[in-house]
């Protein structure tokens, strides 16, 4: 659907479709903000409903008589009517439901405001509640019930209580002080009047507290009509300020819908127009005419972007008309050139040919080893060159040869020196060779000797470094067990005078039971109980001092025991530690054997690693030196075939067939020594040393 809409509708299209499809959204928020507003406004004027409606109820409660109350929408029918039939005795409770479902009605219990909730709360709630209390107080006095008038007294007292708590929230929560000043002096009034009938003491009658009630029931109704003004004040005042709100948030609304529809339609309609002329530009381009004018190259934005794109292609087009231009003038020049060089290349051609011809001869007396071949004198000018360059080569090549020809036996000679020379210094290489081994198998076996002393060295230092860390363990241990034994010691001495606590106090028991005893017998018979537990109490009593003394005797014997341990245990550490001084002495003088032992073996370490090397760079000497022998064997027999070769060429100088090699061969007493190899030795520890 989206490649459908993108390849068949236009540019302007496609935005005033983004466009439409976005308008819903918004116009969507907008209606439920506006409607939000609406809803406060009708929430508040559904509450001036109510707080009007409730004063005819109130007169109706407050008057004594019944009077007709109209129907509302904001209670239940059967309510109001319950209201309008009640009777005398019921008339307040009524209007009690009635106000308080024309509060629900009306939204005034859902009021978030400080000030209008608690004043909503004192007229609805706190203060027909007063008004009820007042009623059953004199309904209680009239009847000279003491007990209904006490209890109706107290539900006056908190009545009153709650009516003046709310009163002073709502007076309290007001900044402007419009609640404070309209209710300041109505409050203080009925506050006074209930002092006063809080104050009246003695019997209950019809006196002049009920005239005080009736005081009390005007200053309720003042105190309400004046609460239900300001209520009324207040939700008229936040009805304006909704009101107000509601147009200006319609206001607004509407008039950024209708901004954003112009807004949209302008750049929908700007884009529309750009796009259109620059497709214009495109095709008068495609079309081949370069003297098109681009517009809007100065936009910052994609328009811009493209219009420079079209201004390089119109450029780059220019300068393909004119590449081409220039390219058919550089063809025909081509054209006129190319027959030029044909006439040029067929002249060449014939004297090409005959110069091939005279190569070609010389170079077949070249490869049949004659090197005095030289090109005719009679060669086009053009090739003068080529037959110079040719005549030297030749030339420098014939007297190289004569010169190798004439130093090969030379080096022939020499090469004959070198590997009788070679062969000497390898057999002496070996002799030194198998000296160095036998010398390094000595060595290894020395140094062997002495790892294995200073290893047993230091492991003696080991076990003595642990020994003495036993006895030193053993001496702390044994240290501690004196100061157990000195514990025990003083332990044993605790509970020796504990042991005489207790012998003190089993004779002051058996002195207070012998004292008992003596006063049961003056009691007589009453005392006679009382005798026989005495005479328990100090038979327990001395058994418990005869016990106290045999522990304090064995506490004694196992003190003397103990004191005898100790010294035994002080005399085995004081051996102990003279252990410990003789085990660090041997472990000073095992270390210094196991320290020397080791720098013996470093040392000699240190030598066989010199030996081994020596023996190592003797061997490689010796392979050089079979390598260098070896190489001198085949350079001389190289050096023959190259004589051999060179017999093969004729030169200025006449043939020559030499072979220098073959000649001196039979006088050379070094020319038939044979190949020697040196075989690995073995060392006196098994392992071969290998020629590097």
């Amino acid at each position: 659907m989206f490649d459908w809409i993108n390849s068949r509708l236009s540019f302007g299209a496609r935005l005033g479709l983004v466009c439409a499809l976005f308008l819903p959204p918004l116009a969507l928020l907008a209606t439920l903000y506006v409607s939000g507003a609406l809803a406060d406004l009708n929430f508040s004027a559904k509450e001036i409903e109510g707080a009007r409606y409730l004063p005819a109820v109130w007169s109706t409660m407050i008057g004594g008589a019944n009077a007709p109350v109209p129907h509302t929408g904001l209670a239940e029918v059967k309510t109001v009517d319950a209201f309008t039939s009640a009777t005398s005795s019921t008339r307040i409770d009524r209007g009690i439901d009635l106000i308080g479902a024309v509060a629900i009605g009306s939204n005034l219990t859902l009021d978030s405001g400080l000030d209008s909730f608690f004043a909503q709360d004192a007229v609805t709630v706190r203060l027909p509640a007063l008004l009820k209390a007042t009623a059953e107080l004199r309904s209680a006095m009239a009847k000279g019930d003491a007990s209904a008038t006490l209890l109706a007294r107290d539900h006056l007292a908190l009545a009153t209580a709650a009516a003046n708590a709310s009163l002073s929230s709502a007076m309290t929560n007001n900044a402007s002080g419009a609640v404070r000043r309209a209710l300041d002096a109505p409050v203080r009034e009925l506050a006074r009047t209930e002092a006063a009938i809080d104050g009246l003491r003695g019997p209950i009658g019809l006196d002049g507290r009920s005239n005080s009630l009736q005081t009390l029931e005007g200053q309720i109704d003042q105190t309400w009509r004046a609460t239900n003004g300001a209520l009324l004040e207040l939700l008229n005042k936040r009805h304006s300020t909704n009101t107000a709100k509601a147009g200006a948030c319609l206001g607004a609304v509407l008039l950024a819908l209708m901004l954003t529809v112009f807004l949209a339609m302008q750049i929908t309609k700007g884009l529309s127009r750009r796009m259109a002329e620059i497709l214009n530009a495109m095709t008068r381009l495609s079309s081949g005419d370069s003297r098109t004018e681009i517009p809007y190259q100065s936009d910052l934005n994609e328009t811009g972007k493209i219009a420079l794109a079209l201004e390089t292609f119109k450029t780059n087009l220019l300068d393909r008309n004119r590449l081409q231009d220039a390219a058919s003038v550089v063809q025909r020049e081509s054209e006129q050139k190319l027959a030029n060089l044909e006439i040029s290349l067929r002249t060449a051609g014939q004297d090409q040919a005959s110069l091939v011809d005279a190569l070609a001869a010389a170079l077949a007396r070249l490869a049949g080893g004659d090197l005095t071949a030289r090109l005719p004198d009679a060669v086009p000018p053009t090739y003068a060159k080529l037959k110079q360059d040719f005549d030297v080569a030749m030339q420098k090549m014939d007297s190289t040869l004569r010169q190798v020809g004439a130093s090969s036996a030379g080096i022939a000679s020499s090469v004959n020196e070198i590997a009788g020379a070679s062969d000497d210094l390898a057999r002496r290489t070996e002799q030194q060779a198998a000296s160095l081994e036998q010398t390094a198998a000595a060595l290894e076996q020395l140094t062997s000797t002495v790892r294995e002393a200073s290893q047993g060295a230091q492991r003696a230092a080991g076990v003595v470094e642990t020994t003495r860390a036993d006895t030193k363990h053993s001496e702390e241990v044994m240290s501690q067990a004196i100061d157990a034994m000195e514990q025990i010691r003083a332990s044993s001495a605790q509970i020796t005078q504990i042991i005489g606590v207790i012998d003190e106090i089993a004779f002051q028991t058996n002195l207070l039971a012998l004292n008992a005893g003596v006063e049961a017998a003056r009691a007589g018979d009453a005392g006679r109980g009382f005798a026989v537990v005495a005479s328990e109490v100090r038979s327990l009593a001395q058994r418990s001092a005869g016990a106290a003394k045999e522990i304090k005797a064995l506490i004694s014997t196992s003190g003397q025991h103990v004191g005898a341990g100790s010294q035994l245990v002080g005399e085995a550490g004081e051996a102990l530690k003279s252990i410990v001084s003789k085990v660090a002495e041997i472990d000073v003088v095992i270390g210094q054997i196991a320290r020397s032992a080791a720098e013996q073996s470093t040392s000699l370490s240190e030598v066989s690693m010199a030996v081994n090397q020596m023996d190592q760079v003797t061997q490689k000497n010796a392979a050089m030196v079979e390598e260098s022998t070896a190489a001198t064997q085949g350079l001389r027999a190289e050096i023959g075939d190259l004589s051999r070769q060179l017999g093969q060429f004729k030169t200025s100088g006449g043939a020559e067939n030499l072979d220098p090699g073959a000649q001196r061969g039979a006088s050379d007493p070094h020319h038939a020594l044979p190949k020697q190899r040196l075989r690995p030795m073995q060392r006196a520890n098994g392992a071969a040393l290998r020629v590097a």
